[in-house]
Formats: structure tokens, C-alpha cells, sequence
């Protein structure tokens, strides 16, 4: 299970610009995935402002 655990923490999102994989848990049920974006803002997508 852990083999399995750091390969899933390799994942990259390459159609998602700017995030990273922060951890990865994984359980008979589910798979955890926690990420964040690398940048600080982002643009409204309503109004075009940052």
C-alpha cells in the first residue's frame, strides 16, 4: 500500500496550470488527494478582475 501511496503523491495535473500534490491517502474506500495552487490569485472569471 505504500508503494501505491508514493507513486499517487508523483501525480501531476498537467491540464490544471499551477497546482501541486500536497499528500495522498489512500484506504479500502477512497483516495485522498490534497492540492493547492502555486500561484497567489487568480482571475474573477465574472468580471475579468485579479
Amino acid at each position: 500500500m505504500e508503494e501505491v501511496v508514493l507513486r499517487l503523491e508523483e501525480l501531476r495535473f498537467p491540464s490544471i496550470a499551477d497546482v501541486v500534490v500536497l499528500s495522498v491517502a489512500v484506504n479500502d474506500e477512497a483516495v485522498h488527494i490534497e492540492a493547492r495552487s502555486t500561484v497567489a490569485g487568480a482571475i474573477c472569471p465574472g468580471c475579468g478582475s485579479w
